[in-house]
């Protein structure tokens, strides 16, 4: 995970030189039933490894015009949980902002060892296949990974 959340990350800081501060979204709100499309268990499988990768996300509620909730990760012997917050970009496009609170600090699906704890990761995400799948990429819109609905 922490190579996939780094190359996102480097997109993100490009991308964020770029992005204009405050302002009224005007893309329109994040409706119920897409917020809720988010909600349960999507995985991740690494061609190289077989190693598969799950997220679950829970406890979406609305604040304004974003959805917030609940989410973990468990990739190999890592285990994540944070809060997340989506929000609408345009059409069927979508911010994941995701809040990490806790990490084991054990390693991941790539081998790899590292806290994260208090870390924050954004993600461009598309939902796909009648909501079956969920693409992430960097906000720049490179290194797409494809999360399928479990």
């Amino acid at each position: 995970m922490k190579k996939i959340i780094l190359v996102i990350l480097l997109g993100l800081m490009f991308s964020l030189t770029a992005c204009g501060g405050g302002g009224s979204n005007d893309s329109g709100s994040i409706s119920s039933s897409t917020a809720k499309t988010i909600i349960g268990d999507w995985s991740y499988i690494y061609p190289s490894s077989g190693c598969e990768e799950t997220y679950r996300f829970s406890d979406n509620r609305r604040e304004g015009a974003i959805y917030v909730g609940q989410w973990a990760e468990k990739a190999l012997d890592e285990r994540m949980s944070g809060h997340y917050n989506i929000q609408p970009t345009g059409s069927n496009s979508y911010v994941l902002f995701l809040g990490v609170r806790s990490d084991n600090g054990l390693a991941d699906c790539e081998g790899e060892s590292s806290f994260e704890t208090g870390s924050t990761f954004y993600v461009n995400v598309v939902f796909k296949n009648n909501n079956n799948s969920m693409e992430w990429s960097s906000l720049s819109g490179e290194s797409n990974i494809t999360l399928k609905r479990k």
